[in-house]
């Protein structure tokens, strides 16, 4: 148990790093009551950081000061975040419903667009925001892709998948590139 805490807390540390020089910029942690894995993150072009991942349970997006705890609403769900080039906490939100919501990949465009992509059961509100996007599956499990502006309001999502199971969708790219490549297996 004692190594499985490490591995996620080693997940969730954001750290940033100046590669020109390799000195060490910052670093910052976000974690909950259950289980949280950070899995993706984009460099816009501002020195800003989004980052994404799943949680159940409640998660502190913020643990500072303010802070920004999220719920789950169903068996897992995607967090967001965003932060400045100095590490400082901008937003974060939840992306889900009341089944199991993943994300696979996610990555930027030549606009610092945010593209967010994975898979989700059931019902789920796809805005991070204060309105609400609704997308429901058609199988047991479908893929879905998530336009995200630079500032985090939402812009559109896609699903598709049909009557049975799709896996799940990743980015495919060794860098965060543009266009984004996503990719579903």
């Amino acid at each position: 148990m004692h190594i499985r805490s490490i591995l996620l807390f080693s997940l969730l540390v954001l750290m940033k790093l100046n590669l020109n020089a390799q000195s060490f910029q910052w670093a910052k942690v976000s974690g909950g009551t259950s289980d949280e894995i950070g899995n993706s993150m984009a460099l816009l072009s501002d020195g800003s950081v989004f980052t994404a991942g799943v949680f159940n349970g409640t998660i502190a997006l913020n643990p500072g000061v303010p802070s920004n705890n999220v719920n789950s609403a169903g068996a897992q769900d995607i967090f967001i975040t965003k932060r400045d080039a100095n590490g400082n906490f901008l937003w974060g939100a939840r992306i889900g419903g009341s089944g199991i919501d993943s994300i696979g990949g996610m990555c930027k465009d030549d606009f610092d667009n945010i593209y967010l992509s994975g898979f989700y059961t059931g019902t789920v509100d796809f805005n991070p925001g204060g309105n609400t996007y609704l997308m429901s599956s058609v199988g047991s499990t479908d893929n879905f892709i998530v336009k995200l502006n630079a500032s985090g309001q939402f812009q559109w999502a896609k699903s598709f998948g049909g009557a049975d199971y799709e896996e799940r969708s990743e980015e495919h790219t060794s860098e965060l590139q543009s266009p984004c490549n996503l990719v579903c297996r």
